[in-house]
């Protein structure tokens, strides 16, 4: 029987293609990056995400929560490349011209759109199952971080706390600690702004999505990767789950949290934090070093000083049977 395919190798083998001049980065990162004058402010960023209701969020989720989601998974994008947004579009799928309905999704779009100085400006609207995508478009005012760069002896560094998402996505845990997770699932919080003030001091970059081992796999290159559960910043219901469970797999291949997982040199760290801790109120995030880039490949997960089993999956793949 032949092998499904993963999204990755079917971007790779189908959809890759030698890029134009103007092209400055294409499809595999997080955004692609395109010329369309000369200098740095002639460069413009895309990047694009769908949520499928049943897939990416569930039924009956909020309409405002579910506004708010469609902008900020993008959003997570430029701040994984150290972008700036500026415009967006947004083709909405949805079964009924419910008015209301739409009120209060554009409600939730525009609440972060206004945060970070966004402007809608067009899109499309149809009928039929509950979709939404959104494309956003900005500028990379400073470097531009991607998914390749890491290297040996690179501390790999997370921002913010994970796990809950995960937890109230899949009803692992008891109702009570799903509930609580709950609002870390509809809400996530894009890293704008965090994004980029660590692009000038990080190697390589991501934003949690997929699960941390898949997300992680991306940046390791051609070197490893050593990180430790008993470092990871668990949200307070995944910790829980954790500790009563011993499954660590809503920390480790979960994804939906949206926080920032890159590379830096050791000697970078004091102006990584310095960079982050300036940042206003609103977007400030602690940032954890939860292991290290090492030259031997392959990904290695310790707890307590003892290598600890890695997951079959590692992470979320639409493609994947079960």
């Amino acid at each position: 029987m032949s092998r499904t395919p993963d999204e990755s190798e079917l971007i790779a083998d189908c959809f890759v293609r030698t890029p134009g001049e103007a092209t400055l980065i294409g499809p595999g990162d997080d955004a692609a990056v395109v010329r369309v004058a000369a200098g740095d402010a002639g460069r413009v960023v895309c990047s694009t995400d769908t949520l499928l209701e049943g897939a990416h969020f569930a039924k009956g989720m909020p309409a405002d929560a579910l506004g708010r989601k469609a902008l900020a998974v993008n959003l997570s994008d430029f701040a994984a490349m150290g972008a700036t947004p500026k415009w967006a579009l947004v083709a909405l799928t949805t079964p009924d011209a419910d008015k209301a309905w739409c009120k209060a999704f554009a409600s939730g779009f525009f609440s972060l759109a206004d945060r970070y100085g966004v402007d809608l400006v067009g899109g499309d609207l149809t009928r039929g199952p509950l979709t939404v995508t959104v494309q956003l478009l900005g500028v990379q005012e400073g470097p531009i971080l991607r998914r390749t760069g890491a290297q040996a002896g690179d501390r790999i560094y997370l921002s913010g706390d994970i796990g809950d998402a995960a937890i109230a996505f899949s009803g692992v845990a008891d109702a009570a600690l799903t509930a609580r997770a709950k609002r870390r699932l509809d809400y996530p919080e894009p890293r704008v702004r965090a994004g980029c003030a660590i692009a000038r001091h990080a190697t390589a970059g991501i934003d949690v999505s997929d699960g941390l081992l898949k997300d992680l796999g991306c940046l390791v290159g051609d070197c490893g990767a050593e990180i430790h559960i008993d470092r990871l910043p668990l949200g307070e219901a995944c910790a829980q789950y954790c500790a009563a469970s011993g499954d660590y797999a809503p920390a480790l291949t979960g994804g939906d949290d949206y926080e920032l997982l890159f590379t830096a040199p050791s000697a970078s760290e004091d102006a990584l934090r310095e960079a982050v801790g300036g940042l206003p109120e609103e977007d400030a995030v602690a940032l954890t070093h939860i292991g290290d880039i090492v030259a031997s490949p392959g990904v290695r997960i310790m707890l307590e000083g003892r290598e600890h089993e890695t997951p079959e999956r590692l992470g979320f793949d639409h493609f994947a049977a079960g």
